[in-house]
């Protein structure tokens, strides 16, 4: 059996004295680790800010897509900060869990809605299509990197 490494994120829970990552159901099926079994664990801190970095990545994605391209830096910057804010509120709907079952599925679309609607309502119609268009193009770029 070729040994990989499987990355995930979820939240610290504590137990007792000790703290505990649930592993969500489809990483232990892909591991094929069982109840009572040894895993090897390696661990960071996640961090969550957007930063620098992140935000040339946004950019320099929206310059390459022909959808994007007409967007000014500040009208990036605008946007992928939206974008960033999403995916944490996202995240926050569910304690830091990656989406593991319906409930958390749900719990995480809600708050997803919830985040475009207050988007709509506060910058308007046209920033907000803006946006979806926007999120669009870094969904389709980070799906076609995996």
């Amino acid at each position: 059996m070729k040994e990989e490494w499987v990355s995930f994120a979820n939240a610290l829970i504590k137990q007792g004295n000790s703290f505990c990552v649930r592993i969500p159901n489809n990483v232990i099926k892909e591991t094929g680790i069982r109840n009572g079994g040894l895993a090897a664990i390696k661990i960071k801190k996640l961090d969550l800010e957007l930063t620098g970095n992140v935000l040339e990545a946004y950019y320099k994605v929206a310059n390459q897509s022909v959808e994007l391209k007409h967007l000014s830096k500040d009208k990036i910057m605008v946007l992928s900060t939206l974008l960033f804010n999403e995916g944490k509120t996202c995240l926050g709907a569910n304690k830091g869990a990656v989406m593991q079952d319906k409930r958390q599925g749900l719990n995480m679309m809600k708050a997803y809605n919830k985040h475009r609607e207050q988007i709509k309502k506060e910058f308007g119609e046209k920033l907000y299509k803006e946006y979806l268009v926007f999120a669009k193009v870094m969904a389709e770029k980070i799906q076609k990197q995996s």
